[in-house]
């Protein structure tokens, strides 16, 4: 089963079903990420979905674990 790290809070129905398809790690705080926490807290994770809000740069990217497709 993929694992993936979802950044924001999502309709709960959302994070019903992704839950069901996906290992999720989800924010349940809603807290807006800094650059350092989002690529700490995707360790060992093959996937993000992130939001508009998030700032994922050339930088982050860079810094991101290789298990991130």
């Amino acid at each position: 089963m993929k694992k993936i790290l979802i950044t924001r809070r999502l309709l709960r129905v959302c994070e019903e079903k992704a839950s069901k398809i996906f290992d999720v790690k989800l924010n349940s705080n809603d807290e807006l990420y800094s650059q350092k926490k989002l690529i700490e807290l995707s360790k060992g994770r093959d996937g993000i979905l992130t939001s508009i809000s998030d700032k994922i740069d050339e930088e982050t990217i860079n810094k991101l674990s290789d298990t991130i497709k």
